[in-house]
């Protein structure tokens, strides 16, 4: 007897692409069957990312090692994904984002002319190092990919630059938008409820070294001047962030440094925040959503549509700047402005877009959600 269903492989290696692929997961199933591969190329953070929404890997390649190299992860990605789709043998495969695992996913499926779609397609910043290496990872993707999903109009705009608007493409939101979504509701986290709170995250390779140590001695002056103002802290797992991390900021009073949160936990954090200093793509996505201003610790960003609604302020890993947009931020209580504003980055439906696109690619359904459309 041949297969029931439509078998779908989805390909996730890292805790943001854990979170942000969990309500694809969760409403594909209504259409496929679907499994959900881990790669490895990170491990307890990766965990953290699924646990809030009651997900198990169906496979997990467990690729990664200590001190990894980004030519270990690809090589063994490919390798170990392309066994797995010689013997699964899916109709498609899905990958999401900018990581070393994405290229893997779309390579492999390239490799054993397996159709691939891609979740989050279409996000450049035109410098290929910034960041490193995500924009030649989603560069590469994007070329490989069959079916691309592009978060916002901007993001489909510069694959039509690239000659790729040809492909199956729809504008769906980001998928980011739906998982918050859920855990919101799912705890009931509100979005009006503010402390003097400030969430920091700081991770990006390409600010690892004095980058990042400009980034915690703005951070240590604002919290020295700001001290009726908590700094909390969630400390990536990589030695070379935590190692500068703890080296600048251990000993201030009014800094929290944590070990890496539960998803739902980190929410209602961020939920409480009235500014938040990161370096992060996901936080550029989620913190307008609760009204949050978000400084951005970056040179250039892939996710643009903030900066114009002054949801989002460019500083880079500059000290000078990030205590100034800093400063703007809190005297001028700019988290009331953008608790008033639409986000432009989705509404929450991504996820469904997606598999009622692919459900009628199939013949499984007639059902059609209109694209994303951002509201000004």
């Amino acid at each position: 007897m041949g297969k029931l269903k439509k078998k779908i492989g989805l390909v996730v290696g890292t805790r943001p692409e854990a979170i942000k692929m969990a309500p694809v997961y969760l409403t594909l199933r209504e259409f496929f069957e679907v499994d959900f591969i881990a790669t490895g190329q990170h491990r307890e953070m990766f965990y953290q990312g699924l646990s809030p929404f009651g997900i198990k890997p169906t496979v997990d390649l467990m690729i990664m090692e200590e001190s990894q190299s980004l030519e270990s992860v690809l090589s063994k990605s490919v390798t170990g994904l392309s066994t797995l789709f010689k013997e699964q043998k899916y109709d498609l495969v899905l990958v999401h984002g900018d990581t070393t695992t994405t290229l893997g996913g779309a390579l492999a499926s390239f490799y054993n002319r397996i159709p691939c779609a891609h979740v989050e397609a279409g996000l450049r910043t035109g410098d290929l190092s910034y960041p490193y290496p995500e924009e030649a990872n989603r560069v590469l993707t994007d070329d490989l990919c069959d079916i691309l999903y592009p978060p916002t109009q901007l993001s489909w705009e510069n694959l039509e630059r690239e000659g790729l608007g040809s492909k199956d493409c729809l504008v769906t939101g980001n998928t980011v938008i739906d998982a918050l979504m859920i855990i919101q509701n799912k705890w009931g986290i509100e979005t009006t409820k503010k402390e003097n709170l400030v969430v920091v995250t700081a991770h990006r390779r390409e600010n690892w070294g004095s980058p990042l140590e400009e980034i915690c001695h703005a951070i240590k002056d604002l919290a020295l001047e700001f001290t009726d103002y908590r700094f909390v802290f969630p400390v990536h797992l990589n030695p070379a962030v935590r190692k500068t991390v703890f080296g600048i900021l251990q000993d201030v009073d009014n800094v929290e440094l944590t070990d890496p949160l539960e998803y739902d936990e980190f929410l209602r954090l961020l939920s409480r925040a009235k500014v938040a200093l990161s370096d992060s793509g996901g936080i550029q996505e989620e913190g307008p959503h609760f009204g949050v201003p978000v400084v951005l610790l970056r040179h250039v960003t892939e996710r643009p549509e903030g900066i114009p609604r002054k949801m989002v302020f460019l500083a880079g890993p500059d000290e000078e700047k990030i205590k100034e947009y800093f400063h703007f931020v809190v005297q001028n209580r700019w988290w009331e402005y953008v608790m008033n504003q639409s986000n432009p980055y989705g509404d929450g439906r991504a996820s469904e877009r997606i598999a009622c696109h692919l459900a009628s690619r199939f013949g499984l359904s007639n059902v059609v959600i209109p694209r994303f459309e951002e509201v000004f």
